[in-house]
C-alpha cells in the first residue's frame, strides 16, 4: 500500500553552497520548466511509483508528512537528497529518503536547456487508509 503525494514545491535551498556546483536555486527567476517527476508507466501510466508504506508502520498506525530538499541533476538524477521535515517516524523518513533518491525527474529548463537545480523540495503524506 502505498501513501499519498499531496504536493510538490519548490523552494530556495537553505544554505549558500550549493551540492551541485552550477547549480540554480529551485526558485530561480531565469527557469522556464521546474523540475517534474517523469512517470514510471505501469498501473496508472501517467504516475510516478510510490514508497510501499512499511508494513510495521501501517499495523502501528504511524502518519505523518515528510519534506525533503533535494538537488536534481540535468540527467533527471537525484544527487543530494536531505530531510527537512520529519514525519516523527524514522520507518517513514526512511522509506521516504530511500524513495527521494530513486526517483527519476524530467530535468528543470532555462529556454530548451536542462539545467541542474537545488532546493527543490518534495513533500510526501503518509496516511493509512481507514
Amino acid at each position: 500500500m502505498s501513501g499519498a503525494v499531496m504536493a510538490l514545491g519548490v523552494a530556495q535551498m537553505a544554505s549558500a553552497q550549493a551540492p551541485i556546483e552550477g547549480a540554480l536555486a529551485a526558485n530561480d527567476p531565469s527557469l522556464t520548466a521546474a523540475p517534474s517527476i517523469e512517470p514510471l508507466g505501469g498501473t496508472g501510466k501517467n504516475r510516478p511509483a510510490f514508497p510501499d508504506y512499511p508494513l510495521a508502520s501501517m499495523k502501528a498506525r504511524e502518519e505523518g508528512s515528510a519534506i525533503v530538499d533535494m538537488c536534481i541533476t540535468t540527467e533527471g538524477k537525484t544527487a543530494f537528497v536531505q530531510m527537512v521535515q520529519s514525519t516523527g517516524f524514522p520507518r517513514l523518513d526512511e522509506t521516504t529518503l530511500k524513495w527521494a533518491k530513486a526517483i527519476r525527474w524530467k530535468p528543470a529548463q532555462v529556454g530548451d536547456r536542462p539545467v541542474a537545480v537545488c532546493g527543490h523540495l518534495l513533500r510526501y503524506e503518509w496516511k493509512v487508509a481507514d
